[in-house]
C-alpha cells in the first residue's frame, strides 16, 4: 500500500516492490529535456543507460544531494511515454514532491 505522501498526488501503480508513475507528455520529449527538468528540480544524475528488456529507451537514476532515495526514469522513444520508478528499498521523503513537479512539467 502506498504511503499517504503518494496518495492523491498522481496516478500510480504499486507493483511488487516498486511504485510506478506513467506520464504521457502532451508533446514528445527528448532526453536532454528530461535531464534539464530534473536538474531544475535539484536532482543529480547518477546513471544513464538503457534497459535491455525494453527496446529503444533511455534510462536514468537520479538522487537529491545526500538524501536517501533514488528515482528511476525511463523514456520510451517510440511511444514518448515517460515512466518514473521507485523501488521500495530506494524510497526517499523528497521523491513524491519531485514526482509531482516532474509530472506537471512533462504534461504541460
Amino acid at each position: 500500500m502506498p504511503s499517504p505522501k503518494w496518495e492523491g498526488i498522481f496516478v500510480y501503480i504499486h507493483l511488487q516492490n516498486m511504485m510506478e508513475v506513467r506520464i504521457n507528455p502532451v508533446s514528445k520529449v527528448v532526453g536532454p529535456y528530461i535531464e534539464q527538468v530534473c536538474a531544475n528540480a535539484g536532482l543529480q544524475q547518477t546513471m544513464k543507460g538503457s534497459l535491455k528488456s525494453i527496446p529503444v529507451n533511455t534510462h536514468w537514476h537520479f538522487k537529491k544531494g545526500k538524501e536517501k532515495g533514488i528515482l528511476e526514469i525511463t523514456l520510451h522513444h517510440h511511444s514518448g511515454e515517460v515512466v518514473l520508478l521507485v523501488h521500495d528499498n530506494r524510497k526517499g521523503d523528497w521523491i513524491p514532491k519531485v514526482v509531482q513537479f516532474l509530472k506537471a512539467q512533462l504534461e504541460s
